[in-house]
């Protein structure tokens, strides 16, 4: 672990509390390298291998053509990440490399360096439990920058500025929908929903992204799914007082138009 730390520049103790964070709850807690149930997934047998569960064909062979090794063509190939080296090689690649989370790590912007690795907030509480074991361990805490009362507010990271990370926020606090891993909070919930409906707002979607997907959802549709999902935590009377009041503020900057 050591040799990664050294080879792939990650020196601070807080940078190394967050590789640690990550690739713990990928792993359980150090203890598995492969997905469990791998061979029955949709994706088989592009399953989740090594520390960090590397996923995908497109994953497992960018790794390949970075190491100059084959780890595609068999299943053999494959399970090379199973074991060291490369089980643990492949997680700094992934996180190095692959998705660049080094730089959102320094800024000890938890959010961000959770959705790259992810791809939304799968497991959110059990990394952040981590990271904060791992920052005890490394007395890092002299080292913070974002963790305010054991919590990385949603509006103190980048991801705020980023339409699917904020629209990811939403849909992981909201109490009514399926993804799990990060508590469900109606507050949280409404910050991620009224800051993407914002970004939207602001920069609306190209002609060619509209049929593209954010979360099993057509760009297309994504405004009046969030709508209805702020209406519906807000309550509906609240909901369409706000409605009328931008209906009307739409109204009134067209007029000076």
């Amino acid at each position: 672990m050591n040799q990664g730390f050294n080879r792939f520049g990650i020196t601070t103790c807080r940078g190394k509390a967050h590789f640690l964070a990550q690739i713990c709850h990928e792993s359980g807690g150090l203890s598995v390298t492969k997905e469990g149930g791998g061979e029955n997934k949709s994706y088989n047998p592009w399953y989740g291998r090594g520390l960090m569960q590397l996923t995908y064909r497109d994953t497992y062979s960018s790794y390949g053509r970075y190491i100059g090794e084959n780890v595609t063509s068999s299943k053999q190939d494959r399970d090379k990440l199973l074991s060291s080296p490369h089980s643990v090689l492949s997680a700094f690649w992934f996180y190095n490399v692959y998705k660049n989370v080094s730089s959102s790590a320094g800024d000890d912007d938890f959010n961000k360096v959770t959705a790259l690795i992810n791809g939304g907030f799968n497991g959110y509480n059990d990394r952040l439990d981590y990271l904060k074991k791992a920052i005890r361990v490394f007395k890092a805490g002299h080292l913070n920058q974002l963790l305010n009362n054991d919590r990385f507010e949603f509006n103190g990271s980048s991801i705020y500025n980023y339409k699917v990370y904020s629209f990811a926020w939403g849909l992981w606090h909201d109490p009514d929908t399926r993804q799990q891993g990060s508590t469900k909070d109606r507050d949280e919930a409404l910050k991620g929903y009224e800051r993407v409906r914002e970004l939207i707002t602001a920069n609306p979607f190209r002609t060619e992204q509209l049929s593209r997907k954010m979360y099993g959802i057509e760009n297309r549709n994504l405004l009046n799914y969030i709508n209805r999902r702020i209406m519906m935590l807000k309550g509906r009377d609240n909901a369409m007082e706000e409605e009328r009041e931008n209906m009307g503020e739409k109204g009134r900057m067209r007029r000076r138009k």
